[in-house]
C-alpha cells in the first residue's frame, strides 16, 4: 500500500497558516475549515500519515459550485446539488449550510455588484469570486475593510453608473446599459470618453434565459442581438446556461479551429479541381486534315551483333563479353559506434492530492541515459562481372532507308504512288539492292469551329474520322479556360 501524507490549509478568517488536514477548525480562532478549502503541500516538512488514519477514499468536488464534499455526503454542502450529477442549479434548497464561511463581502470588478462571502460567482454578471480559493489562487488575499460610508459611497455610484445608458459609435446600437464596456452587438470597445445619459423609461430587470460568458462567465441576457459578451468583448459562439456546457464549447474550439482549416483546404482543392479537370465541350464539324506516311524498304547486308545468334545470320566471330554485373560479398570490417542505454537513476517521488487534507505518494523510476562504443562487424561488397557469349554476324534483311509523306485538307485520303520506285515483286527471292514499301502510318484530324469561332483540330481514330460529316456536332475534352481539345 502506497503511503501519504498531511496537507495543509490556511484559515481565512484570522489567516493562521498551515493548518494540518485532519483539523477541521481553525487551531488560532476556532472557524471551520471552509467549504471549497484547497489543500497544499510542504516540501519542508513532509508528515506521514500513520497507517490507521489513512483514507482510501478521496472527497468528491461538486461540477456545479466545485465545493469539495466528504465521500460519504449524498448532496453539495454549498448549492445542494446531488453527488455525480449537477446538471441544474440546486441553490438554496438547503435548509441551512453546513459550514460558515467568511464574513467580508466581494465587489464584482466586472459589473462593480457587491455579493455576500458565500457566492462563489456574482449575482448580476456571473464572473467568479477572485477571493475565492483555486489552483491559480490557492491563497487569496484577505479584502480591506471598508468603512459604511465607502461602501454605500461606492454602491451609489456603481448603481448611478448602471441606471445611465450609452449610445454604441460602431453599430448604433441604442441604450446600453452604462456598466457595459463592449457593445453585445457589435463587440466595438466603450471609448474613454463615452457620454451617458438618463433612460427615457424606468428599468426592467431582464427575464427568460440566459448564457455564459465562454471567457469571464459573465450571466447575460439571451437578446438574439448580443453576439458578445458586454463585460469583456468576448463572442457569444452560441449560447449556454451553465458553465459546464461553456466548458464544454471551450474544449471543442480545437475541433472548430480544424474544420475551419479543413474547410479552407477543401474549398482551395475543389477550386483547383474545377480550373484544371478536363470538360466537354460540343462544336460544328466544318473540315478535315490527315497526313499519310509509307516507308520505302531496301534489301541489304547489315553487320550487328547480340547475344542471341538469328537465324539465317551467318557467324563471324563469338566472344565472352560481361553482359552485367553482380554484388558479391568480399569481406568484414570491423567498425565501432555509439550505443544508448537507458539505466534507472533512482525515483521521483510526486504526491497526488486526494482531496481529504491527505496526499498519496508516489513514487516513479527515474532513468538516465549512458553511451557505451559498440563494436560490430559491416559487409564489404565487390562488383563481379557476369560472362556471356556474344555473337558478331552478318545477315541480309530489308531495312527502311526512307518514307514517302502525303498530306490533305479534304475526306479522300491517299497513300503515297511508289509504283515508280519498287523493284521488288512478291513472291520472288529478293536481290541486293531491291525496293519494296514498307510500314504504312496515318494521322486524321477533324477539324471544328467553336462557340467563339475558333478553328480547332482534333485527332481521331480512321473508324470515327471517316465516319464523320460536315456540319456534325462533335464532342471534345478541353480544360475548362481552353479552347483547345487535349
Amino acid at each position: 500500500m502506497s503511503k501519504h501524507v498531511w496537507g495543509y490549509w490556511d484559515c481565512p478568517q484570522c489567516g493562521k497558516k498551515h493548518i494540518r488536514g485532519d483539523k477541521k477548525f481553525c487551531t488560532n480562532c476556532g472557524a471551520p475549515i471552509p467549504a471549497n478549502v484547497k489543500y497544499y503541500m510542504d516540501p519542508n516538512a513532509v508528515e506521514y500519515v500513520a497507517e490507521g488514519d489513512m483514507r482510501s477514499v478521496a472527497n468528491w468536488v461538486c461540477d456545479y459550485c466545485s465545493t469539495q464534499n466528504a465521500n460519504e455526503d449524498l448532496f453539495c454542502g454549498n448549492c445542494g446539488s446531488p453527488k455525480g450529477d449537477a446538471s441544474r442549479n440546486y441553490f438554496g434548497k438547503l435548509e441551512k449550510p453546513t459550514v460558515q464561511r467568511a464574513s467580508a463581502d466581494w465587489t464584482c470588478g466586472y459589473c462593480g455588484q457587491t455579493n455576500p462571502p458565500t457566492a462563489l460567482n456574482c449575482a448580476e454578471c456571473g464572473a467568479p469570486n477572485p477571493n475565492a480559493p483555486s489552483p491559480e489562487n490557492p491563497e487569496p488575499e484577505k479584502p480591506a475593510v471598508s468603512s459604511t460610508e465607502e461602501r454605500h459611497a461606492k454602491r451609489e455610484e456603481r448603481h448611478a453608473l448602471r441606471r445611465l445608458r450609452w449610445d454604441c459609435g460602431c453599430c448604433s446600437k441604442i441604450g446600453l446599459y452604462g456598466n457595459y464596456r463592449f457593445c453585445p452587438r457589435c463587440g466595438d470597445a466603450k471609448p474613454d470618453d463615452t457620454e451617458y445619459y438618463e433612460p427615457t423609461e424606468n428599468e426592467t430587470p431582464s427575464v427568460g434565459k440566459r448564457w455564459v460568458c465562454a471567457k469571464c462567465h459573465a450571466n447575460i441576457p439571451d437578446d438574439p442581438e448580443y453576439k458578445f459578451c458586454p463585460y469583456c468583448g468576448e463572442h457569444k459562439r452560441e449560447a449556454v446556461n451553465t458553465i459546464q456546457q461553456m466548458r464544454q464549447i471551450n474544449k471543442n474550439r480545437a475541433v472548430e479551429k480544424f474544420k475551419k482549416r479543413l474547410a479552407v483546404f477543401t474549398v482551395l482543392a475543389a477550386v483547383l479541381l474545377f480550373i484544371f479537370v478536363p470538360v466537354k465541350r460540343t462544336a460544328e464539324v466544318s473540315g478535315f486534315e490527315w497526313e499519310r506516311t509509307v516507308g520505302v524498304e531496301e534489301f541489304k547486308n547489315v553487320d550487328e551483333s547480340d547475344w542471341t545468334l538469328p537465324k539465317g545470320a551467318n557467324l563471324h566471330e563469338k566472344k565472352e563479353e560481361i553482359r552485367s554485373y553482380r554484388q558479391v560479398l568480399d569481406h568484414y570490417e570491423t567498425r565501432t559506434r555509439q550505443v544508448a542505454h537507458q539505466v534507472q537513476d533512482g525515483y521521483d517521488t510526486h504526491y497526488r492530492d486526494l482531496g481529504n487534507g491527505q496526499f498519496e505518494e508516489v513514487q516513479t523510476p527515474r532513468y538516465r541515459t549512458e553511451y557505451e562504443t559498440e563494436t560490430y562487424q559491416e559487409p564489404v561488397y565487390r562488383n563481379e562481372p557476369v560472362y556471356d557469349t556474344k555473337y558478331y554476324y552478318d545477315i541480309d534483311k530489308w531495312v527502311e532507308i526512307r518514307t514517302e509523306d502525303t498530306k490533305g485538307s479534304d475526306h479522300e485520303p491517299k497513300w503515297a504512288d511508289l509504283s515508280g520506285i519498287v523493284t521488288y515483286k512478291d513472291g520472288t527471292d529478293p536481290s541486293y539492292g531491291d525496293l519494296r514499301q514498307g510500314a504504312r502510318k496515318g494521322k486524321y484530324y477533324i477539324v471544328i469551329t467553336d462557340k467563339w469561332g475558333d478553328k480547332q483540330s482534333s485527332e481521331e481514330k480512321f473508324d470515327k474520322w471517316k465516319n464523320t460529316k460536315i456540319g456534325d456536332k462533335y464532342t471534345y475534352k478541353t480544360f475548362r479556360f481552353s479552347h483547345k481539345p487535349l
